[in-house]
């Protein structure tokens, strides 16, 4: 067995032919300084392990956390038991911070969320918590900001994800 630091506390073992990445947590865990055997419970702890540390800096969807794992169900059942993964609050963060962060709009964001394998229902209900005063102040919001000619504004604000009788009806509420 060959043990070999790469970086920032992770350790690659090379044991039996296998190489596997792994943190110093794990090698201390299972005190794999003297180990002459990789067996699956260390191979999964360390998959866990790892998408602990992603979740550590962002949400993640059950997608992106099987693509990590592969197929294993039961990191994912452990993760979803434990609160750490949840397609309905991962939903919620990710409309929350696009709506404010971004000048995607309603029909953009639910978009991208299908793409991500985000069930529809789930979507909508979350959307649902965006008022429609809200949706018209970012419109009037991005209008003011930008002076072009309307066609044009108009055109953007379709291809951000807002809906064009709403974009319409704005502008003519607020005779802009």
């Amino acid at each position: 067995m060959k043990l070999k630091k790469i970086k920032n506390n992770k350790y690659q073992i090379i044991l039996n032919g296998k190489i596997i990445e792994t943190y110093e947590d794990v090698i201390i865990k299972y005190n794999l300084f003297n180990i002459s055997n990789i067996d699956e419970e260390i191979i999964n702890y360390e998959k866990y392990y790892h998408v602990l540390k992603l979740i550590k800096t962002k949400k993640r969807s059950k997608k992106e956390i099987l693509k990590i794992i592969g197929e294993d169900k039961e990191i994912l059942q452990k993760l979803e038991k434990e609160g750490l993964v949840d397609d309905f609050k991962y939903t919620e963060a990710y409309i929350h911070d696009k709506f404010l962060l971004s000048l995607d709009g309603p029909n953009k964001i639910k978009r991208n969320l299908l793409l991500q394998g985000i069930e529809e229902d789930i979507i909508n209900e979350n959307l649902n918590k965006i008022t429609l005063e809200e949706i018209e102040n970012k419109i009037i919001k991005y209008i003011e900001k930008h002076n072009k000619e309307p066609k044009k504004l108009i055109n953007i604000l379709i291809n951000q994800g807002f809906d064009y009788y709403l974009i319409l009806e704005t502008i003519k509420k607020r005779n802009i």
